[in-house]
């Protein structure tokens, strides 16, 4: 059995901050269907009907997943 993925990339998932886990996560959502073949505009409009919809209901507790300010 080949395993889903490597210690080290489960470690570095669980030490990004919830924003930038959040950035990976829905790259995989891009990333996947392009592997199949199946990244078409249906695709691109149900991804961003998932970002808007978190953007506008999903409760931020504390304010994980503001932007950082700049430096």
């Amino acid at each position: 059995m080949i395993p889903k993925s490597r210690a080290e990339d489960d470690i570095l998932y669980m030490s990004l901050s919830p924003r930038d886990a959040l950035a990976f996560d829905i790259n995989d959502l891009r990333r996947i269907p392009k592997e199949d073949g199946l990244y078409n505009k249906e695709t691109r409009k149900k991804i961003k009907e998932y970002i808007d919809y978190y953007k506008k209901y999903k409760v931020d507790a504390k304010g994980a997943f503001k932007k950082p300010p700049k430096q």
